[in-house]
């Protein structure tokens, strides 16, 4: 009965003071702290830009609920012993604010896995850093550990804690990509279809025919339009961080069954170290007359 009383009391006493943090925070924009989704985005949102842009720290601040941490963690170099750097809000912008006025920082989450109950949700939210929105690679790879609170109105940030990747301990498996990513190339500009969609790690590549940069088929016949179709999409899984080696999956659609042996000695020299599956048809009207159409299936590991 005591131990009771006391958890009650204890209750009592703490709600008026827990109530009492949230008078002090600048309201926030209610699209940014709707949901889950939405606060994890604004605060991925407001600390990305180029070098020198000014960011919306006021919003940035009305994230957070008050006396929130930001715990970035690493190891001493001289110790060897791995520790953690509590700050809040105002010494988080302290900190990045002479960093992001020399070089730019892009961050993006990549995958998230979410585990919740009544009005707190943990989320370990993976993350890739650029220094330009349009860097082919990241820089920076590692997970984001959010701690969130829903007050009954509005989401919360109470704590990120996080961790980079560095090569002695990569990102597990299942924290890497779980989102659908629509990714196109310059090339693509303007086409009504994405150049790729990765889902978690596996690129599903569109169909490549023999083009070359100006967006004209190659000339010399199907073994040119073979080879500058499997270099082009060579050049696509590139980009996405991918290659020849983790294709699994070919479609190949030519347009003259004749041609098929001179096409597939081309195909071969591509494939050196892994034979993907494949599916084969003739097909009419293949795009800009092409003599050959392939798409693929990739892993990126």
């Amino acid at each position: 009965m005591k131990t009771k009383l006391l958890a009650i009391a204890l209750c009592l006493f703490f709600l008026p003071n827990i109530m009492a943090q949230q008078t002090d925070v600048k309201p926030a924009n209610p699209a940014d702290v709707a949901s889950v989704d939405a606060i994890m985005k604004a605060v991925y949102d407001v600390i990305s830009g180029d070098a020198g842009q000014p960011r919306d720290w006021d919003r940035f601040r009305s994230l957070f609920y008050k006396d929130a941490r930001m715990i970035p963690t690493s190891k001493d170099a001289q110790t060897q012993i791995f520790g953690a750097n509590p700050l809040n809000t105002e010494g988080y912008i302290k900190r990045v604010e002479p960093i992001f006025a020399k070089q730019g920082f892009y961050e993006k989450e990549i995958a998230r896995k979410t585990d919740s109950y009544g009005n707190i949700v943990q989320a370990f939210s993976t993350y890739e850093a650029r220094h330009s929105k349009d860097d082919e690679k990241p820089f920076l790879r590692g997970i984001n550990s959010f701690q969130l609170l829903f007050d009954g109105t509005r989401w919360w940030v109470l704590t990120i804690f996080w961790q980079a990747e560095t090569p002695d301990n990569p990102i597990p498996n299942k924290y890497e990509r779980s989102q659908v990513e629509y990714l196109s190339s310059e090339t693509l500009k303007g086409y009504p279809f994405s150049e790729s969609v990765r889902i978690d790690n596996v690129i599903y590549l569109s169909g490549q025919i023999g083009t070359d940069a100006t967006g004209k088929l190659v000339a010399g016949g199907i073994s040119q339009e073979t080879k500058q179709t499997l270099e082009n999409i060579k050049h696509a899984l590139e980009r996405q961080g991918s290659s020849m080696d983790n294709v699994i999956k070919c479609t190949v659609m030519i347009a003259d069954m004749k041609e098929w042996a001179e096409m597939n000695k081309v195909y071969v020299t591509y494939f050196t170290k892994n034979l993907p599956t494949r599916s084969s048809f003739g097909a009419n009207g293949l795009a800009l007359g092409a003599r050959v159409e392939i798409e693929c299936i990739a892993t990126v590991k």
